[in-house]
């Protein structure tokens, strides 16, 4: 699988080191905590995506340092790698102690999808929902499977609940990149339209805000303008 593949699929995953190495984010997810600073170099690693880095950080590691998120971080850095077997023992490992721990589910739901089990993978991505609905991503990776496996009316619909929820929090890049993705399998969306309308709106840019909600009544009529205009007003 490309790698770049791999980059979006684990996008959530992508941590940022802050200010004194003690909390990492992650977009629309909860955030990666790192508790002492014998861990800060393997932080960095993984944010610099320097993944044989962080294996080794990780095995250099005392005992007491290793568990929860940078077992999660570890075990990215395995798949990345190609030890999908090894990522898997280790989320396992993550879940079964805290099986609400969401996070983990989406990284394992991630490797069983890299590794092509989409079944698994769908039922992983479930789970996550289940336990956080308002978490963005499991809905991209579930709409990339289903565009796969050929149904465009999930993969349309897992889309489109990703960018409701990436415009509620003002995620705006990943708005109009997932509704370009909405796009690329029904050309006369009229919601990905809408969402793309209200974003250029909110960003001052007028002429691409015209162009889309054109294309958004164009497709979706009147209704579509009602919905455009909720949207807008919604911030």
């Amino acid at each position: 699988m490309k790698h770049q593949t791999l980059i979006r699929i684990f996008l959530t995953a992508t941590i940022c080191l802050l200010a004194g190495g003690q909390a990492l984010s992650a977009p629309m997810g909860k955030a990666l905590f790192i508790p002492d600073s014998a861990n800060i170099k393997l932080a960095e690693a993984a944010s610099a995506g320097n993944w044989d880095d962080v294996i080794r950080c990780y095995n250099a590691l005392n005992p007491s340092n290793r568990g929860g998120e940078t077992d999660i971080i570890y075990a990215r850095a395995l798949v990345f790698t190609g030890d999908t077997a090894q990522a898997r023992k280790v989320l396992n490992r993550c879940i079964q102690s805290n099986p609400a721990d969401y996070y983990a589910i989406f990284n394992l739901g991630a490797t069983e999808q890299i590794s092509g089990h989409y079944g698994k993978a769908i039922n992983l991505y479930k789970k996550v929902l289940a336990i956080n609905p308002n978490y963005a991503r499991p809905y991209i990776n579930l709409g990339t499977i289903y565009a796969q496996l050929g149904d465009t009316t999930e993969a349309i619909s897992s889309y489109l609940k990703a960018i409701g929820l990436f415009y509620t929090n003002d995620f705006f890049a990943e708005v109009c990149d997932l509704s370009y993705d909405v796009l690329d399998l029904d050309p006369r969306n009229a919601e990905a339209y809408n969402y793309l309308a209200a974003t250029f709106y909110l960003s001052g840019e007028s002429q691409y805000y015209e162009t889309y909600k054109g294309y958004a009544i164009q497709c979706g009529g009147v209704a579509a303008l009602e919905k455009l205009n909720r949207l807008i007003r919604e911030k």
